[in-house]
């Protein structure tokens, strides 16, 4: 982790030790008047995604791509403490035969990475479109993409490969 890192957790630790602190010294007068009950000027909208990479893979009869054209992209949310990644991906079928396509974005977190697979896309031409945000993890340093073909009633013939790996912005080594 890197001094900028560290700092901005640390300033965030004071912040809201302060914060604290002054919430419970206030006086109990102020606590008596009546409340003022805040007002939005709009409904809070949830930031997209930032600093967006941009791809179309291919292989083992697999095809990632944009939804509905154009290209897929994985982007970033940039928190205090944790990052999410959030991907949008189209996923289709482009040989014919028993195999179907698939997708997996595996997070790279030291210790243990966290596998995310999409749903299956059976037949020449299908497609499926897969958009997650994955949850909040500490020392995110990027995602792994890979284009799987598999079978479609299990698992057990599973077959992937790593396509493409997009570093987090927001994480310095």
């Amino acid at each position: 982790m890197t001094t900028f890192r560290i700092s901005r957790r640390v300033g965030m630790l004071s912040v809201a030790t302060a914060a604290a602190a002054a919430f419970t010294l206030a006086p109990m007068a102020s606590a008596q008047a009546a409340p003022a009950s805040p007002k939005a000027d709009a409904p809070v909208k949830i930031a997209g995604a930032s600093k967006k990479t941009y791809f179309t893979l291919s292989g083992l009869g697999t095809k990632l791509s944009g939804i509905p054209k154009g290209k897929a992209w994985v982007g970033w949310h940039d928190g205090l403490v944790t990052d999410k990644a959030e991907w949008n991906v189209r996923v289709t079928d482009t040989a014919s035969g028993k195999w179907c396509a698939q997708a997996r974005i595996i997070l790279d977190v030291p210790g243990n990475d966290v596998e995310y697979t999409s749903g299956k896309a059976c037949g020449k031409g299908k497609h499926l479109d897969w958009k997650k945000t994955s949850t909040g993890k500490s020392f995110l340093r990027g995602v792994k993409i890979q284009v799987c073909r598999n079978l479609p009633v299990s698992n057990a013939q599973q077959h992937c490969e790593r396509k493409k790996y997009i570093k987090n912005p927001y994480y310095h080594y």
